[in-house]
């Protein structure tokens, strides 16, 4: 019988097809057996970092919000004392103004612009006087000084050690910050209380007295609940008595007078 041998010639033509098959492929991705392919020896691709977007608040009223880095930029808006907005990660000088250093921002509205990081407060919480502050060097009573931050002043806070923090502001009639540390101090963090302050600042800023009573009446009216709606009411009745006294002081025509 040569049945066997037959089935033997077989299998070892089968094997010899199953070797040259394998030979073949490995031809055909071009690689050694045992080393790595083309896609495994690519490196990686390097990771962008992510940047973190931050919340970051106006220091400056009617601060300037321009369409680049820098005060010859285009004009986009203008921020509020106390404008609670978005830090984008996202830092400029400018070379024009002593490598002066801006942010760019995003407002609650969306639109995106830059402003110089020295007038906003990049770290810390915002928060309104509701008392007259003292003023320390350095968080010891030892280190008192002359400065001092009066009532209804938006201030920024940003550092704290036990029951002392590290404050700074522009007192109403000053045109830069006062700075320093004070120890447990009175503020309020109310957004009602903020606005109202800011309202009243702007009133007394005001030289027009129509515009003035407007203004102070809107506090009362819109920040009802504020602390200071009561400093705007007592404003108005003094108002009001002294333009009373202005009227009684004016002289009266003489008869016969034209």
């Amino acid at each position: 019988m040569t049945y066997p041998k037959l089935t033997f010639v077989a299998c070892a033509f089968f094997v010899m097809g199953l070797l040259i098959g394998c030979g073949s492929s490995s031809e055909s991705t071009g690689t050694a057996e045992g080393e790595p392919s083309a896609e495994m020896e690519a490196e990686p691709e390097a990771s962008t970092p992510q940047v973190t977007e931050t919340t970051v608040y106006c220091l400056y009223d009617k601060l300037s919000i321009r369409e680049d880095a820098g005060r010859d930029a285009k004009w986009l808006a203008a921020m509020n004392l106390g404008e609670k907005v978005t830090f984008t990660g996202e830092l400029k000088e400018d070379a024009a103004q002593d490598n002066r250093e801006y942010a760019q921002i995003r407002l609650s509205d969306g639109k995106v612009g830059w402003a110089p990081t020295n007038l906003l407060l990049m770290e810390g919480s915002i928060a309104v006087t509701l008392d007259d502050v003292s003023m320390y060097d350095r968080p010891d009573l030892l280190t008192k000084n002359s400065k001092g931050i009066p009532r209804m002043t938006i201030v920024g806070m940003y550092n704290g050690q036990d029951d002392w923090t590290e404050i700074k502001g522009i007192p109403q009639g000053e045109t830069w910050y006062t700075a320093g540390w004070t120890k447990s101090p009175r503020i309020s963090d109310d957004a009602e209380d903020i606005a109202a302050a800011l309202m009243i600042a702007r009133a007394m800023g005001e030289e027009d007295a129509d515009k003035k009573k407007e203004a102070l009446e809107s506090v009362v009216n819109d920040f009802s609940n504020s602390v200071f709606a009561v400093d705007a009411s007592e404003m108005l009745v003094k108002m009001a008595s002294d333009e009373g006294e202005e009227m009684e002081e004016e002289p009266m025509e003489e008869e016969g007078e034209m």
